[in-house]
């Protein structure tokens, strides 16, 4: 999902072919389901790295650190903000292809 509000200024913007490169803000929507809870469960922390599926590079990281807050009996939305950043040495790179 793309980045918005303040997260979307948080991470710059950055594409290029030589060397090739990009980065950008985005969010991962979580969909947690709280269903057979009955009392709110706390995240303290979260933590994400992306990677690539037909190499196997990372190319992002996310983290949550402030504490979120779940209501039970529910299907929340978590929105988990992500950082995509790769560097190559050329645009051959399989993973910048």
């Amino acid at each position: 999902m793309n980045a918005t509000g303040e997260w979307a200024q948080t991470v710059s913007y950055g594409f290029s072919r030589a060397p090739a490169n990009f980065s950008f803000p985005a969010f991962a929507s979580l969909e947690l389901d709280t269903g057979s809870n009955f009392v709110p469960i706390t995240f303290k922390h979260i933590r994400a790295s992306i990677f690539d599926l037909t190499t196997g590079r990372q190319v992002g990281t996310g983290d949550l650190l402030h504490d979120q807050i779940v209501p039970p009996k529910q299907f929340p939305e978590l929105m988990l903000p992500l950082n995509f950043t790769y560097i190559a040495t050329n645009d051959t790179d399989q993973t910048c292809e």
